[in-house]
């Protein structure tokens, strides 16, 4: 009998303490990089083919059962990638981390951008596992718009699916088993089946591996100042000349206008700004991205920070790395 680890789903195996699933005695249950990010918090980077998850997610819209997207609100990029891969009417959608959004943002608003997008969806919920926010109303949810007893939750890696099946494994079932959650990308493995109750198994996949996400580029102390823990404050500049600002030398941000305006960032609060002059050389030699906005427009590197510009403006982006840098219009 395969025998897999509650925390990552990979296969068991006691031969090869290098390879994933490696465990002293199979009569554990985590294997050791699952036991260590658990009660260490030291994070072994592996590696995940994104043509095995799309196995995967051709086994899923083979099948007629419910599934669970779930997104960041500082990961919704991902929002459209992810709905193009499911080919499937019976999605329900979780946008995910409220905790960190500024308090005054409604749901209402969140929920009204996304069905802007027409992405047929059965329901959008906005929801924040850290603090219990909205789970019976998705276990409702759930509940009302399955079709059979599995459900699968589909995210991009560090969207909160592990997160939020532990609270729901704490509030709907017996169980006092957990998967492995964490701060770093590519935590769980392969799928696993949770048995919630007699009604409903869910089923947690690995996350999708977004290879434009700075996430990738950085080692655990750089991701400690980037992770998005606490509710962000957000950090707004007045601005009536060219100014540049540079964020934990990773991006630099310019502002190329001369006209009275203001820039808001939404970023972690452990994130380092520092506001400087435009003939500044720093990151002057990285990769460029150029953006005429018009009012009310977002400049987003998702998993890091997005900035609003509430009036007409020009932007120049240099990023350290190859990631996504792209226009919105405005979130919140």
């Amino acid at each position: 009998m395969i025998k897999k680890c509650l925390g990552c789903g990979v296969k068991l195996q006691d031969k090869d303490d290098t390879s994933c699933g490696y465990v002293s005695s199979m009569d554990k249950d985590l294997c050791t990089r699952c036991f260590k990010i658990k009660h260490y918090n030291e994070y072994k980077r592996v590696s995940f083919n994104n043509s095995d998850y799309l196995k995967i997610i051709n086994g899923i819209n083979g099948s007629n059962d419910l599934v669970i997207l779930v997104v960041s609100l500082f990961g919704m990029g991902d929002l459209l990638k992810l709905r193009g891969l499911i080919k499937r009417k019976n999605v329900l959608l979780l946008l995910s981390k409220k905790d960190i959004f500024p308090k005054s943002i409604k749901d209402s608003k969140l929920i009204s951008y996304v069905k802007k997008l027409n992405l047929d969806l059965l329901d959008v919920i906005v929801i924040s596992s850290v603090k219990d926010y909205n789970i019976d109303k998705v276990y409702s949810a759930i509940m009302n718009y399955k079709n059979s007893d599995k459900v699968y939750i589909v995210g991009i890696t560090n969207s909160g699916k592990s997160t939020l099946i532990n609270k729901l494994i704490a509030r709907y079932s017996l169980s006092c088993e957990e998967v492995t959650c964490s701060m770093y990308p590519n935590t769980t493995l392969d799928n696993i089946y949770i048995k919630l109750n007699d009604e409903l198994t869910l089923v947690d996949t690995p996350g999708l591996f977004n290879e434009k996400s700075i996430v990738n580029y950085l080692n655990v102390e750089e991701l400690k100042k980037v992770s998005l823990k606490n509710r962000i404050k957000p950090r707004i500049y007045q601005l009536s000349r060219p100014e540049s600002f540079i964020i934990n030398d990773m991006v630099r941000v310019d502002y190329l206008s001369n006209t009275r305006s203001s820039l808001i960032f939404y970023l972690s609060n452990e994130a380092k700004i520092v506001r400087c002059g435009v003939n500044n050389p720093k990151l002057k030699d990285k990769k460029m991205y150029s953006f005429k906005m018009i009012a009310n427009k977002d400049i987003v590197i998702d998993d890091f920070f997005f900035v609003c510009a509430p009036k007409k403006c020009d932007l120049l982006v240099y990023v350290n790395y190859e990631v996504d840098v792209y226009e919105r219009d405005r979130l919140i």
